[in-house]
């Protein structure tokens, strides 16, 4: 699923909590408990999303997408949806009731989803997993040394997440899970744009332009100093193999059809 998506989906659930004012029952608290466990556990398990999100526990992480994780959400994503079926809606106030119906709508759509892998397909045509960070960035706090090693832990953390994506989308070449090739001259060129060196041209080492004063002099060279050095030495390294294998690997493997449709078990993929 596209991580602007999976954003857009929860900022929808978190509007819905509140978004009417209960009318006749009593909010029910099993379902509120259901309401919070969903909550924390997407946050856990998608530290970009809890950070669009403005949940900043989770700064100094990024995702786990291997397919092993993959499944356990999707698996999670069951449980939770299981759990909302038990709930009779005609016993909820209005404002439950809705929530639990925007609830089940997302849930059901991972759970489908899911079941055919997607994630093998980490991009669009305009954006997709290269570029998440970028977004996270623009909503992350930067007020303190606290928030500047968080991001440098999560730039340690970030090749893995480019290379398990990698890993997953040679799965998906291998079963011709692909996306059209009639896209890629489109998506390419922002491949590419991760790959840029030195550290200081790259997109990811704003935040160490304008460190402020709150942050120790002495502290603000060491910070500076390793976010550079983590971009020049690992994350820049592994976002040009990356580069290298869209053009070089996916793209001559990149499926000539165009619909969804058209994809091993399209027609039930298209449906989900």
């Amino acid at each position: 699923m596209s991580h602007l998506l999976r954003i857009y989906q929860t900022a929808l659930f978190a509007l819905a909590l509140c978004a009417v004012p209960a009318l006749a029952a009593v909010p029910n608290a099993a379902l509120h408990r259901l309401f919070d466990d969903y909550w924390a556990f997407e946050m856990e398990s998608d530290p970009f999303a809890a950070t669009s999100s403005g949940v900043h526990a989770y700064n100094d992480r990024v995702p786990d997408v291997s397919p092993e994780s993959m499944q356990a959400r999707r698996e999670a994503h069951q449980r939770f949806l299981d759990q909302l079926r038990g709930f009779n809606r005609e016993a909820l106030d209005a404002s439950d009731a809705l929530s639990a119906d925007i609830l089940e709508f997302i849930l059901t759509h991972d759970v489908a989803l899911g079941a055919f892998d997607s994630w093998r397909i980490p991009f669009l045509s305009d954006s997709g997993f290269h570029t998440y960070l970028g977004y996270v960035v623009s909503a992350t706090p930067f007020e303190n040394e606290d928030d500047y090693r968080a991001y440098l832990k999560r730039l340690e953390g970030y090749p893995r997440f480019l290379r398990q994506h990698w890993d997953n989308m040679r799965s998906g070449i291998e079963a011709g899970f692909t996306q059209p090739r009639a896209i890629m001259e489109n998506i390419l060129p922002s491949f590419d744009a991760q790959a840029v060196s030195p550290a200081e041209d790259h997109p990811l080492f704003r935040p160490f332009l304008k460190i402020p004063d709150t942050v120790d002099r002495s502290q603000k060279e060491a910070i500076v100093a390793e976010g550079r050095r983590l971009l020049d030495e690992q994350v820049i390294p592994e976002a040009k193999r990356l580069a290298r294998f869209m053009r070089e690997e996916y793209l001559p493997s990149a499926r000539e059809t165009l619909g969804a449709g058209d994809l091993p078990n399209g027609p039930d993929y298209y449906a989900a």
